[in-house]
């Protein structure tokens, strides 16, 4: 839902999104953060690209602990299996695309963790314990999770 709730105001989502989309043009980092969401969920095709830029932009401006986990976790997703056996089958270009993306997803958990954020936490914890875009460190990893569970996550 973008505009409020209360019997005093009646709800029209199409002035909330033009309202949202004209806070997006004059650059309100919040509202770009927002509307990227709004994208991932709504929009029938979302420009993965655009929503990534987006993301990048909030992070750098904000370091929205929410921006980094989105970023992350596409560039987890977009990484694909991390088993020798299934990237068997890839070109190298292919190979060295997911190892970017292994450790953009281990960069933007790290800024969130860094952040205090608790899920940021527990994903680069995972990360360091399975080597997934960093250096396989257990004693790391065991820290970050137990960081994480005292905080909430688990």
């Amino acid at each position: 839902m973008i505009e409020g709730t209360s019997d005093k105001v009646q709800h029209n989502e199409n002035k909330g999104l033009n309202w949202l989309k004209v806070a997006v043009k004059k650059g309100h980092m919040l509202s770009i953060e927002y509307k990227t969401y709004w994208d991932i969920r709504f929009e029938r095709r979302p420009n993965l690209e655009k929503i990534k830029e987006n993301l990048e932009r909030v992070i750098e401006d904000t370091k929205s602990p929410k921006a980094c986990n989105t970023l992350a976790e596409l560039n987890h997703a977009s990484a694909g299996n991390s088993n020798p056996a299934a990237l068997a089958h890839l070109t190298p270009e292919a190979k060295e695309a997911a190892e970017k993306a292994k450790v953009l997803a281990a960069k933007y958990y790290l800024t969130s963790s860094e952040g205090g954020d608790i899920v940021g936490s527990h994903w680069l914890g995972v990360f360091y314990h399975e080597g997934f875009g960093v250096n396989k460190n257990v004693t790391k990893a065991v820290e970050l999770l137990e960081k994480a569970a005292k905080e909430g996550n688990g």
